[in-house]
């Protein structure tokens, strides 16, 4: 007898770009015009009053890096996207399609994410005001408590997991002033891991948020995308 799996329908582009033209060339180099190439995707439905067009559209990838010259990027969002790019971007026609993952039962998962951890500031001296802390890559030791901890949190018992470095994101924006940076809080610099492996979905809801907020930080930069199928 087969059961009925429920589902949560994500729009989803799966893209192949030319990695010599110019264009993709800026934004493999600058993490912030990667991220602008894949808002230009909704261009038409950004309002000038949204502060987070990204936050209110859902929109969420990840990005790899083949063989001859391609780039592959997935993209999702809670609206599908109206794509515009010059001639020589694309290495073959954008496939879009409306994914569904499915809530319950066991999934094989892909997550890229920034695992960070906060260092607290020195202690503050009768001279000085006690400075602001900040938040530092993970350790290598600590990567695999976080994920797990995370994908918990996603709805999920991990029954296996692999963890590999990945890319360090970077750009050159971020060496300027805070006033004109294009997002006065953002932080230009993260570094990433790679976490695939199987896991039992335990909590429909939880991992519906997961599957459509994204998982952990730098969002806006190709982190956060959770990617699932059945197995």
């Amino acid at each position: 007898m087969t059961t009925d799996i429920e589902t949560v329908a994500l729009h989803t582009s799966y893209l192949t770009l030319d990695a010599r033209h110019p264009e993709v060339r800026r934004a493999l180099v600058d993490a912030h015009n990667m991220h602008r190439l894949v808002m230009s995707g909704w261009r038409d439905q950004i309002l000038p009053t949204d502060t987070e067009p990204r936050r209110t559209l859902g929109i969420l990838y990840t990005l790899s890096l083949e063989t001859h010259n391609r780039v592959r990027l997935v993209v999702q969002a809670k609206t599908p996207p109206d794509w515009h790019f010059d001639a020589g971007v694309l290495h073959t026609s954008i496939d879009q399609r409306r994914r569904n993952p499915p809530l319950a039962g066991t999934v094989a998962f892909q997550l890229t994410a920034a695992p960070t951890k906060s260092v607290p500031s020195a202690p503050r001296t009768d001279t000085a005001p006690r400075a602001r802390g900040k938040k530092i890559p993970l350790p290598s030791a600590e990567r695999d408590t976080w994920g797990r901890k995370m994908l918990a949190a996603g709805g999920l018992d991990v029954e296996s997991l692999t963890v590999h470095a990945g890319p360090r994101l970077d750009s050159a924006i971020k060496s300027l002033p805070r006033a004109h940076r294009a997002t006065p809080k953002a932080v230009f610099a993260h570094t990433t891991v790679v976490y695939t492996g199987t896991a039992r979905i335990m909590d429909a809801q939880a991992h519906s948020t997961a599957l459509t907020h994204g998982v952990g930080s730098a969002k806006a930069y190709g982190c956060g995308l959770l990617l699932t199928r059945s197995v």
